[in-house]
């Protein structure tokens, strides 16, 4: 048994590691964060949800998502919506729902105050 801990703890680990060291950023309030630190910090703290789709298709204006393929794209992976409901990470995600005619997409609603270490 604290073998199989042991194993769930270091592929946490590990995935937050990848994550931290993801040097990808988004921005929200006038900071850039590093959403890999964020992603690390809020799937400790909060719970994914579903929010509907509709809700948020309109920050695709004006929007180009050509620059990763359509099948690459993970709908696995929640997006981080701000409190206000800014998406902060996710907008390929969001484009491929509205395409595919989700209803829903999977995502982690930040509170107001984020962690200034998450900032870049």
């Amino acid at each position: 048994m604290t073998l199989a801990i042991n194993i769930i703890k270091m592929e946490k680990l590990s995935k937050a590691t990848e994550l931290i060291e993801h040097k990808e950023s988004g921005w929200f309030n006038g900071k850039r964060y590093n959403v890999g630190h964020l992603y690390v910090w809020a799937s400790e703290k909060f719970p994914v949800e579903d929010v509907c789709v509709s809700d948020l298709q309109n920050q695709l204006e004006d929007q180009k998502f050509d620059s990763i393929p359509f099948n690459k794209i993970d709908m696995n992976k929640p997006i981080l919506l701000s409190h206000t409901n800014h998406i902060i990470d996710g907008k390929h995600r969001l484009y491929k729902a509205v395409t595919e005619n989700h209803r829903t997409i999977k995502a982690i609603r930040l509170p107001e105050e984020l962690p200034i270490d998450t900032e870049l």
